[in-house]
């Protein structure tokens, strides 16, 4: 007889703990099936992309690798309205 195996347990949980030690922002949601939506950033559960984390998190580095970043920003913005910056 083999015992059973928690999928949260097992896997799930040791891989948040794993990504929430470098600089990830982790959520937790515990066992069972997440009802809400909103508690993992999302505005339903067919979202897949976080648009604000997104932006924020390209923005960051956008920072660091150009210093002159808002000045790009504005001319990038400028010749390309289309862009959404």
């Amino acid at each position: 007889m083999t015992a059973a195996v928690s999928e949260y347990s097992e896997v799930e949980q040791p891989f948040l703990l794993q990504l929430a030690e470098p600089v990830w922002t982790t959520i937790d949601q515990g066992t069972g099936i997440p009802q809400d939506p909103k508690s993992s950033l999302r505005a339903n559960f067919r979202q897949w992309l976080l648009p604000a984390v997104f932006n924020d998190a390209i923005q960051t580095i956008n920072r660091k690798v150009l210093p002159d970043y808002l000045e790009l920003k504005e001319w990038l913005r400028q010749r390309g309205p289309a862009l959404d910056l």
